[in-house]
């Protein structure tokens, strides 16, 4: 590629290396990691990744057929991106990706039409990185874990809000860093260190048409200076209802500011929706969870796991044992947040389904912000 671009990060607490070619998915998708922090300048890269056509040299199965494995790794080919993971013995190397296009721009239209989000193929660029790339690394570093949650910090340190989709951990991170003094450090997944560090995921927050329901201001930020195609989009379908349609939006436009180094972990507050009259927080252990932490996130990464286990299959076929398993991985994450949650504070926050979602954004901000 002779008008490779590369430009270093730091991220998870690694050196990421970003090479990308000249196309308009790649400044976007360089538009977005400069919100994380330069890497160390004189340390080498930890992680390698390419923005670039995937290469198939070093085929050696295709078993099923959006899975092959290579000599050095396996290629994922998603409905979305096509990615590559290239191994040495146990470690990642380096991943390479690219977006997934239809053929004719008709196709290309109609697909656009259809996405809840409204993105073109350039535009998944960070949500590719950050999904299938970013998050997917942390299988092979010893040292982190992966949980479904967003964090914020203040003084005190990072607090995760965790839970399955729909729960409300967005509408808390929008609520309590944009009106109690918190500093976004991610939205979705948050990266959990062995020695109870949070690092930040800078990706672009997702923002659903119930997340901003009696909030113009909010709704100003994120709808204003779009095109009328992508008004009318937003317009039809919020029709379907408010969960189905929504929006990214960076950091450094949806708060203020928002934390580039992450902090230690403080507290962890996990979401649940059930048929009670009333909401009611308690303190549950650090192994309690640690595993619905790790439950959770079995479902989440589910086409992830997918890969993993066609991984070992096409391994077996070669009479080899695979270079990593999603068993061992999801051990290995219960047994260090058990440990690492055992110096925070953990509880679950059981939420009536009946509370309508302002009343829920505002009393469970009020009560997180004011906790002790």
């Amino acid at each position: 590629m002779s008008a490779e671009r590369v430009c270093a990060y730091r991220m998870m607490g690694r050196n990421v290396e970003v090479r990308c070619d000249a196309s308009k998915g790649a400044a976007i998708l360089q538009e977005e990691l400069a919100a994380y922090p330069p890497a160390v300048a004189t340390a080498p890269p930890d992680l390698v990744v390419r923005y670039a056509p995937v290469e198939y040299a070093g085929l050696r199965f295709a078993n099923p057929s959006v899975h092959c494995e290579m000599e050095d790794g396996f290629v994922i080919k998603g409905r979305m991106a096509t990615v590559r993971f290239r191994l040495e013995e146990d470690r990642l190397l380096g991943v390479d990706f690219y977006p997934v296009s239809a053929k004719s721009s008709l196709m290309r239209g109609l697909r656009r039409m259809a996405d809840i989000q409204y993105t073109s193929r350039e535009e998944r660029a960070g949500v590719i990185f950050h999904e299938w790339v970013a998050g997917p690394a942390a299988y092979w570093a010893p040292d982190l874990a992966l949980v479904h949650a967003s964090s914020f910090s203040d003084a005190r340190g990072v607090t995760l809000i965790g839970g399955t989709g729909g729960t409300g951990k967005t509408s808390l991170a929008l609520e309590l860093c944009r009106r109690h003094g918190f500093r976004f450090v991610a939205d979705d997944i948050s990266f959990v260190g062995g020695n109870g560090h949070v690092w930040p995921n800078l990706a672009s927050p997702k923002i659903y048409a119930y997340n901003i329901e009696g909030d113009s201001e909010l709704a100003g930020r994120l709808l204003g200076g779009r095109t009328a195609a992508d008004r009318l989009h937003w317009a039809l379908h919020r029709r379907r209802g408010p969960a189905f349609v929504r929006r990214r939006m960076a950091p450094a436009a949806l708060y203020d500011s928002f934390d580039r180094e992450g902090g230690p972990l403080y507290r962890y507050v996990i979401l649940v929706r059930e048929d009670r009259p009333d909401l009611h927080i308690s303190d549950i252990s650090p192994a309690r969870a640690a595993e619905i932490s790790v439950r959770v996130m079995q479902a989440e990464y589910a086409g992830f796991h997918n890969h993993l286990h066609w991984h070992a299959v096409n391994r077996a076929a070669d009479d080899l044992p695979p270079i990593v398993s999603v068993t061992e991985v999801l051990h290995r994450w219960r047994e260090m947040l058990a440990r690492v949650l055992g110096q925070a504070s953990c509880q679950l926050a059981r939420i009536p389904r009946s509370m309508e979602h302002g009343a829920f954004r505002c009393r469970m901000a009020g009560l997180l912000a004011d906790a002790g």
